[in-house]
């Protein structure tokens, strides 16, 4: 069973970055005022919202934290009446750049799930008799 869960962390790795792709070309749009900014922001709040649990969950603690500051700046830009001050734009860009820079940085024996001795999924526990 371990070996599934350093492949689900694998495939996780992997997921992320495609999902990091989407929240970018909603921050673009945003960014190139293609469309209801807030709206925009929202759906980007709500796929940073994944990441931070997903990631979490699996082990990746500082890509959830990293997600965390980027989803509440957005959340910052859903609440913020017009006009938007630059600064709103300004830190959501550099937490998207650190989420970005993390992600792409990122290898599946990072997690602390990886290498964990969790009693029925390591092969030593599975010998037990039960």
């Amino acid at each position: 069973m371990i070996d599934q869960l350093r492949a689900l962390i694998t495939r996780h790795c992997d997921t992320l970055k495609s999902e990091l792709s989407d929240i970018e070309n909603e921050l673009y749009k945003i960014s190139e005022d293609k469309g209801d900014h807030k709206e925009l922001a929202k759906q980007a709040s709500e796929m940073v919202h994944k990441i931070k649990g997903s990631s979490g969950s699996i082990g990746f603690q500082d890509v959830s934290s990293l997600s965390l500051s980027l989803e509440l700046a957005l959340k910052e830009l859903i609440a913020c009446p017009e006009p938007i001050p630059a600064s709103v734009y300004e830190k959501i860009g550099e937490d998207f750049i650190e989420l970005a820079d993390r992600i792409e940085a990122l290898k599946p024996e990072q997690s602390s799930l990886f290498n964990a001795q969790i009693p029925g999924l390591t092969q030593a526990d599975e010998a037990l008799p039960g």
